[in-house]
Protein backbone atom coordinates (compact mmCIF):
# COMPACT_ATOMS: atom_id res chain seq x y z
CA UNK A 1 0.00 0.00 0.00
CA UNK A 2 2.85 2.35 0.85
CA UNK A 3 4.41 1.80 -2.58
CA UNK A 4 1.15 2.64 -4.38
CA UNK A 5 0.67 5.83 -2.37
CA UNK A 6 4.30 6.81 -2.92
CA UNK A 7 3.95 6.38 -6.70
CA UNK A 8 0.81 8.52 -6.60
CA UNK A 9 2.39 11.25 -4.46
CA UNK A 10 5.65 11.40 -6.44
CA UNK A 11 3.68 11.16 -9.70
CA UNK A 12 1.57 14.19 -8.80
CA UNK A 13 4.63 16.21 -7.78
CA UNK A 14 6.59 15.28 -10.90
CA UNK A 15 3.59 15.99 -13.14
CA UNK A 16 3.11 19.43 -11.57
CA UNK A 17 6.83 20.15 -11.95
CA UNK A 18 6.98 19.22 -15.62
CA UNK A 19 3.66 20.98 -16.26
CA UNK A 20 5.27 24.19 -14.99
CA UNK A 21 8.06 23.87 -17.57
CA UNK A 22 5.52 22.94 -20.27
CA UNK A 23 3.18 25.89 -19.62
CA UNK A 24 6.04 28.39 -19.49
CA UNK A 25 7.58 26.97 -22.68
CA UNK A 26 4.28 27.17 -24.54
CA UNK A 27 3.74 30.72 -23.27
CA UNK A 28 7.01 31.72 -24.97
CA UNK A 29 6.19 29.64 -28.08
CA UNK A 30 8.93 27.08 -27.52
CA UNK A 31 8.45 23.78 -29.35
CA UNK A 32 7.91 21.02 -26.77
CA UNK A 33 8.98 17.79 -28.45
CA UNK A 34 7.84 15.42 -25.70
CA UNK A 35 6.04 15.56 -22.37
CA UNK A 36 6.68 12.33 -20.49
CA UNK A 37 5.74 10.82 -17.16
CA UNK A 38 8.12 8.13 -15.92
CA UNK A 39 11.47 6.97 -17.24
CA UNK A 40 12.69 4.10 -19.44
CA UNK A 41 10.91 2.60 -22.45
CA UNK A 42 7.54 4.13 -23.41
CA UNK A 43 4.42 2.03 -22.75
CA UNK A 44 2.01 4.67 -24.07
CA UNK A 45 2.41 7.37 -26.72
CA UNK A 46 0.06 9.94 -28.19
CA UNK A 47 1.09 12.63 -30.67
CA UNK A 48 -1.03 15.74 -30.28
CA UNK A 49 0.01 18.68 -32.39
CA UNK A 50 3.73 19.29 -32.11
CA UNK A 51 4.12 17.39 -28.82
CA UNK A 52 4.41 13.68 -28.11
CA UNK A 53 2.77 12.74 -24.81
CA UNK A 54 4.08 9.53 -23.26
CA UNK A 55 3.98 7.32 -20.17
CA UNK A 56 7.12 5.30 -19.49
CA UNK A 57 7.70 2.01 -17.73
CA UNK A 58 9.37 3.15 -14.51
CA UNK A 59 7.04 5.43 -12.48
CA UNK A 60 9.83 7.66 -11.17
CA UNK A 61 10.81 10.92 -12.82
CA UNK A 62 9.60 12.59 -15.97
CA UNK A 63 10.67 15.22 -18.46
CA UNK A 64 9.53 18.02 -20.72
CA UNK A 65 11.84 17.88 -23.77
CA UNK A 66 12.13 21.23 -25.53
CA UNK A 67 13.80 21.90 -28.87
CA UNK A 68 17.31 23.27 -28.40
CA UNK A 69 17.48 22.22 -24.74
CA UNK A 70 20.70 20.21 -25.05
CA UNK A 71 21.81 21.05 -28.58
CA UNK A 72 22.88 24.06 -30.61
CA UNK A 73 19.56 24.86 -32.29
CA UNK A 74 18.96 28.60 -32.59
CA UNK A 75 15.78 29.07 -34.58
CA UNK A 76 12.20 30.20 -33.88
CA UNK A 77 10.57 27.65 -31.58
CA UNK A 78 13.82 26.54 -29.92
CA UNK A 79 14.82 27.24 -26.34
CA UNK A 80 18.12 28.83 -27.36
CA UNK A 81 16.30 31.30 -29.60
CA UNK A 82 14.76 32.95 -26.54
CA UNK A 83 16.31 35.80 -24.61
CA UNK A 84 18.07 34.56 -21.45
CA UNK A 85 15.50 36.05 -19.08
CA UNK A 86 12.71 34.11 -20.80
CA UNK A 87 14.73 30.89 -20.57
CA UNK A 88 15.23 31.64 -16.89
CA UNK A 89 11.46 31.79 -16.34
CA UNK A 90 10.99 28.43 -18.09
CA UNK A 91 13.75 26.86 -15.99
CA UNK A 92 12.35 27.97 -12.64
CA UNK A 93 8.70 27.35 -13.57
CA UNK A 94 8.81 23.69 -12.54
CA UNK A 95 10.14 24.35 -9.03
CA UNK A 96 7.75 27.29 -8.66
CA UNK A 97 4.77 25.03 -9.40
CA UNK A 98 5.97 22.52 -6.77
CA UNK A 99 6.23 25.20 -4.08
CA UNK A 100 2.86 26.71 -5.08
CA UNK A 101 1.19 23.31 -4.78
CA UNK A 102 2.86 22.80 -1.40
CA UNK A 103 1.49 26.20 -0.33
CA UNK A 104 -2.05 25.19 -1.38
CA UNK A 105 -1.69 21.88 0.46
CA UNK A 106 -0.36 23.48 3.66
CA UNK A 107 -3.19 26.03 3.65
CA UNK A 108 -5.71 23.20 3.11
CA UNK A 109 -4.15 21.19 5.95
CA UNK A 110 -4.27 24.24 8.20
CA UNK A 111 -7.99 24.72 7.52
CA UNK A 112 -8.75 21.02 7.98
CA UNK A 113 -6.74 20.22 11.12
CA UNK A 114 -8.99 21.30 13.96
CA UNK A 115 -10.33 24.48 15.49
CA UNK A 116 -7.23 25.34 17.52
CA UNK A 117 -3.62 26.09 16.72
CA UNK A 118 -0.31 26.46 18.54
CA UNK A 119 1.26 29.90 18.80
CA UNK A 120 4.77 31.08 19.69
CA UNK A 121 3.51 32.48 22.99
CA UNK A 122 4.23 30.77 26.31
CA UNK A 123 1.19 28.84 27.49
CA UNK A 124 1.94 26.63 30.48
CA UNK A 125 5.14 25.70 32.32
CA UNK A 126 6.11 22.05 32.83
CA UNK A 127 6.88 22.74 36.50
CA UNK A 128 7.46 25.63 38.89
CA UNK A 129 11.24 25.36 38.43
CA UNK A 130 11.28 24.87 34.65
CA UNK A 131 13.97 26.94 32.85
CA UNK A 132 11.38 29.08 31.04
CA UNK A 133 9.81 30.35 34.30
CA UNK A 134 12.22 33.30 34.08
CA UNK A 135 9.64 34.53 31.56
CA UNK A 136 5.87 34.94 31.97
CA UNK A 137 2.86 33.27 30.45
CA UNK A 138 1.73 34.91 27.20
CA UNK A 139 5.24 36.21 26.41
CA UNK A 140 5.76 35.94 22.65
CA UNK A 141 9.04 34.26 21.63
CA UNK A 142 10.75 36.30 18.90
CA UNK A 143 14.26 34.82 18.68
CA UNK A 144 16.34 31.91 19.92
CA UNK A 145 20.01 32.83 19.56
CA UNK A 146 20.15 34.23 16.00
CA UNK A 147 17.10 32.30 14.78
CA UNK A 148 13.85 34.21 14.15
CA UNK A 149 10.80 32.38 15.49
CA UNK A 150 7.63 32.41 13.38
CA UNK A 151 6.08 29.02 14.25
CA UNK A 152 6.29 26.64 17.19
CA UNK A 153 7.97 24.33 14.63
CA UNK A 154 10.92 26.77 14.62
CA UNK A 155 11.35 26.20 18.34
CA UNK A 156 11.13 22.42 17.92
CA UNK A 157 13.72 22.49 15.13
CA UNK A 158 16.05 24.65 17.18
CA UNK A 159 15.90 22.22 20.12
CA UNK A 160 16.40 19.10 17.94
CA UNK A 161 20.17 19.67 17.81
CA UNK A 162 20.55 21.13 21.28
CA UNK A 163 22.89 19.09 23.50
CA UNK A 164 22.32 21.04 26.68
CA UNK A 165 23.86 24.30 25.47
CA UNK A 166 22.46 27.57 26.82
CA UNK A 167 20.11 29.47 24.48
CA UNK A 168 19.59 33.23 24.32
CA UNK A 169 15.82 33.73 24.06
CA UNK A 170 14.17 37.05 23.22
CA UNK A 171 10.47 37.54 24.00
CA UNK A 172 8.00 40.36 23.48
CA UNK A 173 6.01 41.48 26.52
CA UNK A 174 3.72 44.49 26.33
CA UNK A 175 5.77 46.11 23.59
CA UNK A 176 9.09 45.49 25.37
CA UNK A 177 11.73 43.02 24.16
CA UNK A 178 13.35 40.95 26.90
CA UNK A 179 16.34 38.65 26.40
CA UNK A 180 17.48 36.00 28.86
CA UNK A 181 19.86 33.03 28.71
CA UNK A 182 18.15 29.69 29.28
CA UNK A 183 19.81 26.32 29.95
CA UNK A 184 17.60 23.39 28.80
CA UNK A 185 17.20 20.27 30.94
CA UNK A 186 17.66 16.70 29.75
CA UNK A 187 14.77 14.26 29.22
CA UNK A 188 14.49 10.84 27.58
CA UNK A 189 13.48 12.54 24.32
CA UNK A 190 16.19 15.23 24.30
CA UNK A 191 16.74 18.62 25.91
CA UNK A 192 13.67 20.68 26.80
CA UNK A 193 12.87 24.24 27.86
CA UNK A 194 9.96 23.24 30.08
CA UNK A 195 6.93 24.93 28.58
CA UNK A 196 4.03 24.31 26.22
CA UNK A 197 2.78 26.85 23.67
CA UNK A 198 -0.38 28.89 24.08
CA UNK A 199 -3.29 27.55 22.06
CA UNK A 200 -5.75 29.90 20.31
CA UNK A 201 -8.89 29.54 18.19
CA UNK A 202 -8.15 29.07 14.51
CA UNK A 203 -9.78 31.83 12.48
CA UNK A 204 -9.75 32.07 8.67
CA UNK A 205 -6.78 34.44 8.66
CA UNK A 206 -4.87 32.44 11.29
CA UNK A 207 -5.28 29.27 9.18
CA UNK A 208 -4.18 31.14 6.05
CA UNK A 209 -1.14 32.61 7.81
CA UNK A 210 -0.19 29.20 9.23
CA UNK A 211 -0.29 27.66 5.75
CA UNK A 212 2.05 30.32 4.38
CA UNK A 213 4.42 30.03 7.36
CA UNK A 214 4.43 26.22 7.09
CA UNK A 215 5.52 26.51 3.45
CA UNK A 216 8.34 28.89 4.34
CA UNK A 217 9.32 26.57 7.20
CA UNK A 218 9.47 23.68 4.71
CA UNK A 219 11.91 25.68 2.56
CA UNK A 220 13.96 26.49 5.66
CA UNK A 221 13.94 22.81 6.64
CA UNK A 222 15.47 21.80 3.30
CA UNK A 223 18.38 24.22 3.71
CA UNK A 224 18.76 23.24 7.38
CA UNK A 225 19.00 19.56 6.39
CA UNK A 226 21.55 20.33 3.68
CA UNK A 227 23.66 22.29 6.16
CA UNK A 228 23.45 19.42 8.66
CA UNK A 229 24.75 17.05 5.95
CA UNK A 230 27.50 19.34 4.68
CA UNK A 231 28.71 20.19 8.20
CA UNK A 232 28.81 16.52 9.18
CA UNK A 233 26.19 16.92 11.93
CA UNK A 234 23.92 14.51 10.08
CA UNK A 235 25.04 11.36 8.26
CA UNK A 236 24.07 10.56 4.68
CA UNK A 237 22.33 7.46 6.05
CA UNK A 238 19.60 9.80 7.34
CA UNK A 239 18.57 10.66 3.78
CA UNK A 240 15.70 8.80 2.14
CA UNK A 241 14.72 8.04 -1.44
CA UNK A 242 11.51 6.56 -2.89
CA UNK A 243 11.90 3.32 -0.90
CA UNK A 244 12.31 5.22 2.36
CA UNK A 245 9.35 7.44 1.52
CA UNK A 246 7.26 4.35 0.74
CA UNK A 247 8.12 2.96 4.16
CA UNK A 248 7.02 6.16 5.92
CA UNK A 249 3.85 6.42 3.83
CA UNK A 250 3.05 2.78 4.55
CA UNK A 251 3.39 3.33 8.30
CA UNK A 252 1.13 6.40 8.15
CA UNK A 253 -1.50 4.49 6.16
CA UNK A 254 -1.53 1.64 8.71
CA UNK A 255 -1.74 3.80 11.81
CA UNK A 256 -5.06 3.70 13.63
CA UNK A 257 -5.64 7.18 15.03
CA UNK A 258 -8.53 9.19 16.47
CA UNK A 259 -10.20 10.66 13.42
CA UNK A 260 -9.52 7.58 11.29
CA UNK A 261 -9.17 8.05 7.57
CA UNK A 262 -9.42 11.86 7.81
CA UNK A 263 -6.30 12.09 9.99
CA UNK A 264 -4.45 9.69 7.69
CA UNK A 265 -5.44 11.85 4.70
CA UNK A 266 -4.13 14.99 6.40
CA UNK A 267 -0.84 13.19 7.16
CA UNK A 268 -0.57 12.08 3.53
CA UNK A 269 -1.17 15.65 2.34
CA UNK A 270 1.49 16.85 4.78
CA UNK A 271 3.99 14.35 3.33
CA UNK A 272 3.03 15.44 -0.20
CA UNK A 273 3.51 19.12 0.70
CA UNK A 274 6.91 18.43 2.28
CA UNK A 275 8.02 16.44 -0.79
CA UNK A 276 6.79 19.29 -3.00
CA UNK A 277 8.90 21.86 -1.16
CA UNK A 278 11.90 19.52 -1.23
CA UNK A 279 11.52 18.85 -4.95
CA UNK A 280 11.15 22.55 -5.70
CA UNK A 281 14.12 23.73 -3.64
CA UNK A 282 16.45 20.83 -4.53
CA UNK A 283 15.81 21.30 -8.24
CA UNK A 284 17.06 24.87 -8.02
CA UNK A 285 20.37 23.93 -6.40
CA UNK A 286 23.26 24.94 -8.71
CA UNK A 287 24.12 21.35 -9.65
CA UNK A 288 24.59 19.90 -13.17
CA UNK A 289 21.53 18.13 -14.63
CA UNK A 290 19.19 19.98 -12.25
CA UNK A 291 17.21 23.07 -13.21
CA UNK A 292 19.50 25.07 -10.94
CA UNK A 293 22.54 23.96 -12.95
CA UNK A 294 20.89 25.21 -16.14
CA UNK A 295 20.00 28.45 -14.36
CA UNK A 296 23.72 28.97 -13.58
CA UNK A 297 24.65 28.67 -17.26
CA UNK A 298 21.87 31.09 -18.20
CA UNK A 299 22.98 33.62 -15.56
CA UNK A 300 26.58 33.36 -16.82
CA UNK A 301 25.30 34.19 -20.30
CA UNK A 302 23.29 37.15 -18.98
CA UNK A 303 26.34 38.53 -17.16
CA UNK A 304 28.99 37.89 -19.82
CA UNK A 305 26.68 38.49 -22.83
CA UNK A 306 28.18 35.33 -24.32
CA UNK A 307 26.46 31.99 -24.74
CA UNK A 308 28.19 28.95 -23.28
CA UNK A 309 28.82 26.31 -25.93
CA UNK A 310 25.66 24.12 -25.84
CA UNK A 311 27.76 20.98 -26.40
CA UNK A 312 29.91 21.80 -23.38
CA UNK A 313 26.81 22.54 -21.28
CA UNK A 314 25.18 19.33 -22.49
CA UNK A 315 28.25 17.30 -21.51
CA UNK A 316 28.31 18.86 -18.04
CA UNK A 317 24.63 18.00 -17.51
CA UNK A 318 25.16 14.45 -18.80
CA UNK A 319 27.98 13.85 -16.33
CA UNK A 320 25.86 15.40 -13.59
CA UNK A 321 22.94 13.10 -14.45
CA UNK A 322 25.17 10.02 -14.21
CA UNK A 323 26.39 11.13 -10.78
CA UNK A 324 22.83 11.82 -9.61
CA UNK A 325 21.65 8.41 -10.81
CA UNK A 326 24.52 6.70 -8.98
CA UNK A 327 23.65 8.70 -5.86
CA UNK A 328 19.98 7.66 -6.23
CA UNK A 329 21.06 4.00 -6.44
CA UNK A 330 23.14 4.43 -3.27
CA UNK A 331 20.23 6.06 -1.37
CA UNK A 332 17.85 3.31 -2.52
CA UNK A 333 20.31 0.65 -1.38
CA UNK A 334 20.61 2.41 1.98
CA UNK A 335 16.81 2.53 2.31
CA UNK A 336 16.55 -1.21 1.62
CA UNK A 337 19.20 -1.98 4.26
CA UNK A 338 17.20 0.05 6.82
CA UNK A 339 14.08 -1.97 6.04
CA UNK A 340 15.94 -5.28 6.25
CA UNK A 341 17.48 -4.40 9.61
Amino acid sequence: MGIVWTIVILGVMIFIHELGHFMAARAFKVHVEEFSMGMGPAIFKNQKGETLYSIRLFPIGGFCKMEGEDEDVDKPGSLLHLKPWKRLIILVAGATMNVLLALILYISISFGSGNYTYTTRIGEFASTNAPMTVFQKNDKILKMDNTRIFLFDDITLKMMTNKGESVNITVLRGGEKITKTITPYKTDSGYKLGFSPKVIDKTFFVALKNGVLKTLFGVKLVFWSLWQLLSGKMGIENMSGPVGIASVVGQVAKEVQPGGIFVILLNMLNIMALIGVNLGVMNLLPLPALDGGRVVFTLVEMITKRRVNPKVEGLVHTIGMVILLLFAVFITYSDILKLVH
